[in-house]
């Protein structure tokens, strides 16, 4: 396996068109192409206006170089007129409008693993634009008429291309550090399956001039697959480039908002399919019970509502740890108004009916005390002989990296986890992968070095195996984490569905679907 090293710091002159042809004009003929000039107001996005003008945000970022940093009020653009629009020349009355607005910017969070808005709930005008569904037909169409990714024999040579923003030599970005040194272990496993690869690794950085700056130096000519950029502004012009090569490109760990590519896989799953690994938690029998307070961990909580909010019964608690005496002092005056004191739980453990209790309290000693209120809650209804109801707790991943609760806890009921990914380092695929990566760099694995290892070892893999029929609803599982991608409808991209759904059993197992 051959490794070669390359850092790209590239300035590309960013497009400066002539400014008082622009102001004169709702068309303009730049080098015999027929441009629309639009002038951006607040709130549009490159996703809007994509919609709003039937064209792709790949098309709108190849016209205009100039939009690492999203839209500005006041902008003019460059929209590509096709050919249906030429005799028209004049812009549409109806704008499309994301349901992220608040910056009039399209942006990507630099928490790539964090959720990102549904851009199908974008609020489109039907008669300047076609319908979900006509739009939704036609990428069907157009991913059916394309070629299929080109599959490798054996004997060929896998050239594979990476981009990260790893930093600098002093101050290098361990995340995408751990992600590389994860796919060398998976390529190194590839390898000994037969098969010949060299990788060719650049350094992106963050910004879509140096993006750019790798498409145009040619480097991208030659690969057979692309993994990376890391962000989508970076990832648009990538994927342009290779829209008609049959080359697959990788999104490793952002949820892709804006992109519409047949030729991305995103590995993270989409947010669309996360309710699939509770939807027997959604029966209408059950009851939901929030347990917040004023830290709770207010994206969990949007998430879950979101997720929750077909229920018919949804109880709001919002809990606060209460001094015994204090509790005691209030209790008949609660009782008579039929108030339930912030720090008892009992009421929503009593009985038959099932219920979920989803806890967003955000700090340790809140998260502890809920636990020490609901293990209360069991001893007292336990000593009363009245019916503990079957209930399962819905808690955040963050609870795994808290150093001060008590694990215990995390058994003594039925917790229920939703993750994008999971490892557990008692098995024996994850030691034996530890053991490797110990040996190979002298320290422990993250979840990104995981990650790093599952992109090398499906897609590198699957080059020579099954990539042309691109991937469809084929099931992978490199370790722990299940991956099985499926074609968006709109967007054309193939997004990984799948969630991880962790279980802290009483018996102290954790189990994993």
């Amino acid at each position: 396996m051959k490794i070669r090293s390359t850092i790209l710091t590239l300035a590309l002159t960013l497009f400066v068109g002539s400014v008082s042809a622009l102001a004169q004009q709702d068309t303009v003929d730049i080098k015999g192409k027929r441009f629309i000039i639009h002038h951006v107001e607040k709130g549009e996005t490159i996703y809007s206006l994509s919609r709003q003008y039937g064209v792709t945000s790949e098309e709108l970022t190849e016209a205009n170089r100039g939009l690492a940093h999203g839209l500005k009020s006041g902008q003019r653009l460059k929209v590509p007129v096709k050919d249906a629009q030429t005799s028209q020349e004049q812009t549409p009355t109806t704008k499309a409008t994301d349901t992220d607005v608040t910056t009039g910017a399209t942006t990507v969070n630099s928490d790539v693993t964090s959720s990102s808005v549904d851009t199908n709930n974008a609020v489109v005008d039907q008669t300047a634009t076609p319908s979900t569904e006509t739009v939704a037909t036609a990428a069907v169409d157009s991913v059916a008429a394309k070629p299929l990714f080109r599959k490798l024999q054996k004997g060929d040579v896998a050239e594979v291309m990476m981009m990260l923003p790893m930093g600098t030599p002093e101050q290098p970005n361990k995340n995408y550090v751990d992600f590389y040194r994860g796919f060398l272990i998976g390529l190194d496993s590839v390898r000994m399956s037969g098969y010949s690869v060299n990788l060719n690794f650049y350094n992106s950085g963050r910004s879509y001039e140096e993006a750019m700056a790798i498409v145009e130096s040619g480097a991208l000519d030659k690969a057979n697959l692309v993994v990376g950029p890391v962000y989508e502004d970076q990832l648009i012009p990538i994927a342009a480039a290779l829209k008609d090569k049959g080359v697959p490109v990788v999104s490793p760990l952002a949820r892709l908002k804006h992109i519409t590519s047949d030729v991305v896989f995103q590995m993270s799953p989409s947010t669309n399919t996360r309710h699939l690994k509770i939807k027997e938690l959604q029966d209408s029998t059950v009851r939901v019970v929030f347990i917040t307070n004023d830290k709770s961990e207010k994206r969990f909580e949007n998430e879950m509502r979101e997720m929750l909010k077909g229920v018919p019964h949804i109880i709001n608690h919002k809990f606060a740890y209460e001094h015994p005496a204090v509790a005691q002092k209030y209790a008949a005056e609660r009782a008579q108004k039929g108030v339930v004191a912030p720090g008892d739980l009992k009421p929503y453990l009593r009985g038959n009916r099932p219920t979920v209790l989803v806890v967003t309290v955000g700090t340790e000693f809140d998260i502890s005390q809920v636990f020490e209120s609901l293990n209360k809650a069991k001893r007292e209804l336990a000593a009363r002989k009245e019916p503990l109801a079957p209930h399962v707790i819905i808690g955040s991943t963050k609870w795994n990296s808290l150093k001060n609760i008590e694990r215990d806890m995390m058994f003594a009921h039925t917790i229920v986890q939703l993750s994008t990914y999971h490892t557990r380092r008692s098995e024996p695929i994850i030691r034996r992968f530890d053991s490797r990566f110990v040996r190979e760099f002298g320290m422990l694995p993250t979840r990104y070095a995981y990650r790093g290892y599952d992109a090398a070892m499906i897609f590198v893999k699957e080059l020579y195996n099954s990539i042309d029929t691109g991937l469809n609803g084929v099931e992978f599982k490199p370790l722990l984490t299940s991956y099985k991608f499926e074609t968006d409808s709109v967007s054309g991209v193939r997004v990984n569905t799948e969630w991880m759904k962790i279980v802290y059993n009483p018996n102290y197992t954790i189990t994993n679907e």
